[in-house]
């Protein structure tokens, strides 16, 4: 049986402390391994990263749905401008580059974009998870 936590924040770099004691404690209530917590920690901070405006702007606000279920940690993100994500997201990475589409390729099992309408969109990324027997 899934749940559902949900955090609404500023789309700023200095709420990222906030994120990873939510993480942590989400980590800690589906029992994640060190490394199958920080992969989902570094795909949820290189994406806010990657959408948080620049200092001199006014923070948007964003929200960051987490869905916790014995088999996956699927984490959904939005709404973020389409312009700079977005484009990012759509394209495949170059050899050699390690931009935020090679970390997410890299770091969770999938990751998908939705239109969110008026030039936002939403991210969903999904890390499945193992059982020690």
């Amino acid at each position: 049986m899934s749940e559902r936590v949900e955090l609404e924040l500023p789309l700023a770099r200095d709420w990222v402390g906030v994120v990873r004691i939510v993480m942590g404690g989400i980590g800690e209530r589906l029992e994640l391994r060190f490394d199958e917590l920080d992969d989902v920690q570094l795909a949820v901070e290189r994406l806010l990263d990657e959408a948080a405006p620049a200092s001199s702007e006014k923070p948007a606000r964003v929200s960051i749905a987490f869905e916790l279920d014995p088999e996956f940690l699927r984490v959904q993100i939005g709404p973020l401008a389409a312009v700079g994500v977005g484009a990012v997201l759509d394209q495949d990475p170059q050899p050699g580059e390690f931009g935020l589409r090679r970390v997410l390729d890299t770091v969770v099992d999938s990751f998908g974009v939705v239109d969110g309408g008026e030039g936002r969109l939403f991210v969903t990324l999904e890390k499945r998870l193992s059982r020690l027997a």
